[in-house]
């Protein structure tokens, strides 16, 4: 049910740039599976006329695009950074050939969304949108700031266990060494007033 229902979602995105379908055209009867780990796999194949469909189960794909969670924020807000990111196995030209298309696709949400509730309800609703995402971008970005900043200056304050446990290994050692200092100084002095007092 939710992989018909992106593939359509997909295949509407599609339908409203012609340019996609004759870019595509010379992929015919390949197929790529879109993953995005661990929640969601979608595998679709290019039809004779540059559509995206439904691909068999049973099929293999000729390439695949991992998208981890974390991307897609950015990949709705159209930051085409993130695409860099996409991890790709199988046919790179095709691949590369899709992360194009989808840096270059622009959908028209609040297009869409004006039909249902009128232009200037679609236009807030599309900020909204916008806006909540970018919020998850910024504080996402600020807290791996935070920690960067951390790792590297006040990283340094906080011991390794390994370091302590280290330590107590040095300390344990020259306890022992100085033990035995002491009784050789002891058994030293010893003699040498066993040696002036006969």
């Amino acid at each position: 049910m939710l992989v018909s229902r992106a593939a359509d979602i997909l295949k509407h995105i599609l339908s409203q740039e012609d340019w996609t379908h004759r870019r595509l055209k010379q992929y015919q009867g390949k197929t790529v599976r879109i993953y995005i780990p661990p929640i969601f796999e979608l595998k679709l194949t290019v039809s004779e006329n540059g559509e995206l469909n439904l691909a068999e189960k049973d099929i293999e794909a000729n390439t695949q695009l991992t998208v981890f969670p974390a991307l897609l924020p950015g990949m709705l807000l159209q930051d085409e950074s993130v695409y860099a990111r996409i991890d790709i196995s199988g046919d790179k030209t095709f691949a590369t050939e899709l992360i194009s298309i989808g840096k270059h696709l622009k959908p028209h949400f609040e297009h869409q969304l004006s039909k249902l509730f009128g232009d200037i309800p679609a236009h807030r609703i599309n900020q909204a949108g916008k806006n909540l995402f970018q919020w998850h971008i910024d504080l996402f970005r600020n807290l791996s700031d935070s920690f960067g900043e951390y790792w590297l200056e006040e990283r340094q304050l906080i011991t390794k266990s390994y370091v302590i446990s280290n330590t107590a290994e040095y300390i344990k050692i020259l306890q022992h060494d100085v033990n035995r200092l002491e009784t050789r100084i002891n058994r030293i002095s010893k003699n040498e007033y066993f040696n002036t007092a006969f």
